[in-house]
């Protein structure tokens, strides 16, 4: 319990009250146990020290969340750690992306010709109802609903893949339109059984509330997330990708917002996946690094909404869902290590 009081809050708090140099400012208010660097615990510090990477704990807002954190020192200046996560391209080179393309403002179907579903994502797009594996709003099943007399029948299958693949492209590229118009308002919902929706702009709304500890080292940085595209400027780079992962044995196609705040006091990458096609509703993921002594303390903070851990044995799957996020943030922070360092002793901040 003591790392959770200790590391957990304080990446959390993410030393929001933190300056180059170790001077101190007022915690966020809204932050009721908000920490500060000072309270780490010797043998926490010792761990850090020691190359040790330390995962904490990030509360959940609702029955749907996974959320997880992990922390790092690397005895690298917080400048080289920006300069990473502006060149890194985290957002695509993560090793679970197949393919992957930047969508611009001018962006059309092409950009996405890359992106080509496969027989069985085929068939079960044009069977989708609300409630099935695939995330579409009630518009989106409509449309689908339209194409299917004319791609019924086995001999018609290479023709229903590719006419399926262009109908997913072009509805990919309306919502990522529509997000750069409009942002978390936007975003169209996901219907589900008995007429409920699911509302991923709402969900990346109290994910954004992640950010808030860091408005000390970064102002305005949370109302830039609630209120993207209001509020951008040159010294906050923005990009729309499309991801394909693959998740439960399907091609998954990701709409991801990534956006890079880099300055003497923080070096920051936000992730946000908007649209996701099946498996999670959305998620964001906040991986930087803020001063610490000689030295640069790496954090990644993710917060993933999904329904696979809903209902019966909840409690299991959430557990399981956790230790998995923990892992792959493990890896993200692992692999900005081996970037920036090589084997050397850490120094002592």
């Amino acid at each position: 319990m003591r790392r959770r009081t200790a590391l957990g809050t304080a990446v959390l708090g993410l030393l929001a009250v933190l300056a180059p140099r170790c001077t101190w400012a007022p915690a966020a208010a809204w932050a009721a146990d908000t920490w500060d660097l000072r309270q780490i615990s010797p043998d926490e510090r010792r761990r850090l020290l020691a190359g040790e990477t330390l995962a904490f704990s990030v509360a959940e807002r609702t029955d749907r969340d996974l959320a997880a954190g992990v922390a790092l020192y690397l005895p690298v200046p917080t400048a080289r750690v920006g300069e990473h996560l502006v060149e890194g391209e985290l957002a695509v080179r993560d090793p679970g992306v197949n393919a992957w393309g930047l969508l611009s403002e001018r962006a059309s179907p092409e950009d996405l010709a890359k992106l080509r579903l496969g027989p069985a994502e085929t068939e079960e797009i044009l069977e989708a109802r609300p409630g099935s594996v695939w995330n579409l709003s009630n518009p989106e099943l409509e449309a689908i609903r339209a194409l299917r007399p004319a791609l019924a029948g086995p001999t018609r299958s290479g023709l229903a893949q590719a006419s399926t693949s262009l109908h997913y492209r072009n509805l990919l590229l309306h919502r990522a339109r529509a997000y750069r118009a409009g942002g978390l308002g936007a975003i169209e919902p996901y219907v589900r059984r008995g007429g409920a929706v699911t509302h991923p702009g709402a969900e990346l709304r109290q994910a954004a509330e992640d950010a808030r500890p860091l408005a000390g080292a970064a102002p305005g940085l949370p109302d830039t997330l609630l209120l993207y595209p209001s509020l951008q400027h040159a010294g906050r780079p923005s990009q729309i990708y499309w991801v394909e992962r693959r998740l439960q044995g399907r091609a998954a196609p990701v709409l991801v917002h990534q956006l890079i705040e880099v300055r003497p006091e923080l070096a920051l990458h936000v992730e946000r996946h908007f649209f996701v096609a099946h498996s999670y509703n959305s998620s964001q993921t906040l991986t930087g690094g803020l001063p610490w002594g000689s030295g640069c303390l790496v954090f990644a903070v993710s917060r993933v909404s999904t329904d696979l851990v809903t209902g019966l044995g909840g409690d299991v799957k959430r557990s399981l869902g956790r230790r998995q996020l923990r892992g792959d943030l493990t890896g993200r922070v692992e692999r900005i290590r081996a970037a920036l360092t090589r084997a050397q002793p850490p120094q002592s901040p």
